[in-house]
């Protein structure tokens, strides 16, 4: 019996389970920005990787992570997008899964930036999608922000 194409695998979007997307997440997306950099990288692989993993460890706690897997086998993913209100961080999807509208289903529709930290790739995508590009650090800012007013309205709500 022949095995399944790709274009015949049914793909689905499901939330983020940190036990089990957590190190396919932290490992692709350092390798990405590691080999496929849009900007030159001055520092050790250690010390890129681990400067990576202090950068990306705060913005998972806070993101709206989605993922693309398999509909029959959901522990199988081809791709994931991490984004905060209309924010960016990192979308990925595996090479053999490119080109086959994955990221599409992935992008959400609101977003209006993208995190510096680009790849080659990101770079397309960011300047296709007319998205305005901005330091992490500011980006960060703004969602701690955002969570201080949200909580600051939820108090404001339970008073009245």
């Amino acid at each position: 019996m022949d095995e399944p194409s790709i274009d015949e695998v049914k793909i689905i979007l499901r939330d983020f389970d940190q036990e089990q997307d957590q190190a396919m997440i932290y490992s692709t997306w350092r390798n990405s920005l590691f080999y496929s950099s849009s900007e030159q990288i001055y520092d050790s692989p250690q010390t890129f990787f681990r400067k990576q993993t202090h950068k990306i460890k705060p913005i998972l706690k806070n993101a709206l992570i989605k993922i693309a897997c398999f509909e029959d086998t959901p522990s199988v993913i081809v791709g994931y997008c991490v984004t905060s209100a209309n924010h960016v961080y990192f979308i990925y999807v595996k090479t053999d899964f490119r080109k086959k509208g994955i990221a599409t289903m992935l992008f959400p529709k609101t977003i209006e930036t993208a995190t510096k930290d680009l790849t080659k790739i990101g770079k397309i995508l960011a300047e296709k999608k007319n998205l305005r590009v901005i330091d992490p650090k500011i980006q960060g800012e703004l969602d701690d922000r955002r969570t201080e007013d949200r909580q600051t309205n939820q108090r404001i709500q339970v008073n009245s």
